[in-house]
Parts: structure tokens; C-alpha cells; sequence
């Protein structure tokens, strides 16, 4: 389940805007310097902001909260502070209505922000009735007229404010804070309560001329932030039709020049493996070239070396003839023939 988370510690150090930070101030501070008497009850106290301010000023206080991440935070909080303050401000996870205070009573019960989440605010009032002192007053404050959040059960004007008064809780005292509003509920109070017309409903004029106003100046700057907006929509449109535009002119010349390099990439191929082809053609008519003459040089090795066979063949026949009487006796004849003929 949803849970409603709040942030009011947040807020009050600016740390959700300085303009929402200086709006929460305000309330919390009216809260705090409405509250009278040492003990306090601090109702739905959230991240504990009230109450440990409370503690700084002397006030004995009971933060009570139903969402466990809220008391954890407050007591975070808390352990930060100067002892006496730690002495004096506690914590506790429970339900307002059901937590046992035993004969505790206090001067000063606080509901910030609280009613507009519940279906029978009545019934917290009532009890709280039943834990103040004889004099004791219950602060309230709560959204003035619409505000959609979505826990809230309630929307409070002044009438629904004026309605949770009975014969012994009063509002006396009533303070407008723009888009929130403030109440003091008494216990049997001595002064006059609060009565709707004459000076409040004048206040009352005056508040939602404020929230008027201000609303008014929101839907004006949201106005015309929206003109700014569509204004920067159609300069956008026109840019991104300048952009396709020129995309388009870029993609058309990209494809050209593409298609040119294609043309010359493959014409420059085509002339490549022509000289390709012509020079492994080259290579391969050197190397045929080679491979016959080596084959000649091969041949007219093997033909010499068999000449040179029948040359040791014939010299070993020659030698041996020569030196036969046979052989030597040739000789002679052959040599004194050659002395003859060239005698002539």
C-alpha cells in the first residue's frame, strides 16, 4: 500500500525550494509560538521538526506517528540535539487513539496537517478533549479549499473548520497561510470563540483573493511557458525540415559519389587484373623459358658426358693398341706417312 510520505524536515531547510521552505516555516513557526504550557503532544508528528524545536525551547513533548520510517527518521533527528533537548522530546510509533498515555495530561495538542487525512476528524478532537488540561488547546492546521493528494479524505473552507467546534472546544483564533489555514481550538475558553462573518469573512475574501491571485499568475506563466514551448516546436519543425532537406541533398550526392568510386574502383580492378593476367602470363613464359633451357643445358650435359664416355673408352683402347706391337709398329707407319706427305 501507498504510504504518505512527508517531508516537512526537508522542506523547512530549504531542501525542497526556498520559496515551498519559506511557506512550511511559516506554519511551523505560528505553530510553535501558539503553543502554551510545558507539555505538548505532537500529533502525526513526522520527521519530529515541531516537536525537537519544541525540546530546544523548554517543552516536554511526545512525538506520536503511525509510519514507523517517520519515527526512525525524527529520532535520527533527535540523537543529533544537545542532551537536554534528548531529555526532553521523545518519540513513539503508535496510533494516537489507542496509545495508552496512563494519567498524562497536556497543555498543548498539535495537529498539523492531520485532519485532512482522516473521515471522522471529530473523533481525534474528541479524544483529545480527554487528554488536555483544564485550559489546555489543540493547534490545527490543514490545506485551505482543494488539494488532491492522494490520502487526503477531507477539503476544509471555513465552514468545515467552524463545524468541528462543540460545546467545549472553541476556535479562537483562525490564521490564513495562502493555500493553508490555521486554527486554535480552546478548552471551555473564557475569550469569545470564533464566529463565521463581519472581520473573518473579510480574512476569509482576502485569503482566497491571495489564492486567486496566485493561481491566476501560475496559469499565466504556465501560459506562457506553453507559447514558449510551441513556439520552440515549430522551430524545431522548421529545423528538422531544413535538416531532412539537406539530409536529403547529402544522401543523394553521398549515393553519386559512391556510385562514381564503384565505377572507378571497378574500372581500376578491371585494368588491375588485366596487368595481372599479363604479367602471371609474362611470368609463367619466363618460367616455361627456363624450364627449356634447362632442359637443353640438361640434354648437352648428358650428350657431353657420353661423349666424354666414348672419348676415356676410346683413349683406354688407344692407349692399349699403342703399346702392343701391333700398336707401336702403326705408329711408326703412321708417323713416317706423315713425314712423307708433308716432305711434299
Amino acid at each position: 500500500m501507498k504510504k504518505p510520505i512527508d517531508r516537512v524536515s526537508q522542506a523547512y531547510f530549504d531542501e525542497l525550494g526556498t520559496t515551498f521552505g519559506q511557506k512550511v516555516r511559516n506554519r511551523i513557526n505560528w505553530i510553535c509560538g501558539e503553543v502554551k504550557g510545558p507539555n505538548v503532544l505532537d500529533v502525526g508528528c513526522s520527521q519530529g521538526i515541531v516537536s525537537i524545536l519544541l525540546g530546544r525551547e523548554g517543552k516536554n513533548v511526545l512525538g506520536i506517528d503511525l509510519l514507523e520510517e517517520a519515527i526512525e527518521y525524527a529520532s535520527s533527528t533527535l540523537e543529533k540535539e544537545a542532551e537536554p533537548t534528548k531529555e526532553l522530546v521523545s518519540f513513539v510509533n503508535a496510533n494516537f487513539i489507542t496509545y495508552p498515555y496512563g494519567d498524562r495530561k497536556f497543555d498543548t495538542i498539535i495537529f498539523g496537517e492531520i485532519l485532512e487525512h482522516l473521515t471522522n476528524p471529530k473523533d481525534f478532537l474528541t479524544h483529545a478533549k480527554s487528554l488536555l488540561t483544564e485550559d489546555g488547546k489543540v493547534i490545527v492546521t490543514v490545506p485551505f479549499g482543494v488539494n488532491d493528494y492522494f490520502d487526503h479524505k477531507k477539503t476544509y473552507y471555513l465552514s468545515g473548520l467552524l463545524d468541528l467546534q462543540d460545546s467545549d472546544l472553541k476556535i479562537t483564533e483562525l490564521k490564513f497561510f495562502g493555500k493553508w489555514i490555521g486554527a486554535i481550538f480552546k478548552l471551555h475558553p473564557s475569550d469569545e470563540a470564533v464566529e463565521f462573518g463581519g472581520e473573518l469573512l473579510i480574512h476569509s475574501e482576502k485569503a482566497f483573493e491571495e489564492i486567486e491571485r496566485a493561481n491566476n499568475k501560475e496559469a499565466s506563466m504556465l501560459k506562457k511557458r506553453v507559447q514558449e514551448l510551441e513556439k520552440q516546436n515549430e522551430d524545431y519543425k522548421q529545423q528538422m525540415s531544413n535538416l531532412e532537406a539537406v539530409n536529403t541533398s547529402f544522401v543523394a550526392e553521398l549515393k553519386d559519389e559512391i556510385d562514381r568510386l564503384k565505377e572507378i574502383t571497378e574500372s581500376s580492378i578491371s585494368d588491375d587484373r588485366k596487368r595481372l593476367e599479363s604479367a602471371t602470363q609474362a611470368l609463367i613464359e619466363e618460367k616455361k623459358a627456363k624450364i627449356t633451357l634447362q632442359q637443353e643445358l640438361i640434354d648437352t650435359y648428358k650428350y657431353e658426358e657420353k661423349l666424354l664416355k666414348s672419348y676415356k673408352k676410346l683413349s683406354k683402347k688407344y692407349d692399349a693398341l699403342s703399346h702392343s706391337k701391333l700398336g707401336k709398329l702403326a705408329v711408326k707407319y703412321w708417323k713416317f706417312k706423315k713425314g712423307i706427305f708433308r716432305g711434299k
